[in-house]
């Protein structure tokens, strides 16, 4: 698994993946998903928060 971005602060850390679409929304859900399971199992005294980004609407979605 390869993250594209991965921020980690004091009390958090955020993930962050850039997507071309949201044509495949319900997988880059379930993709983030897996990502903030795993940086959730490295950094277990951190928020862990995920960020879908789609470069062509320039839509955020927050994924916990």
């Amino acid at each position: 698994r390869r993250v594209d971005r991965l921020i980690v602060g004091r009390q958090e850390a955020y993930v962050i993946d850039y997507k071309t679409s949201g044509e495949r929304h319900e997988q880059d859900v379930e993709q983030m998903q897996e990502y903030v399971s795993l940086v959730r199992g490295i950094f277990p005294d951190k928020e862990i928060k995920g960020f879908l980004i789609y470069l062509d609407t320039l839509e955020l979605q927050v994924v916990k």
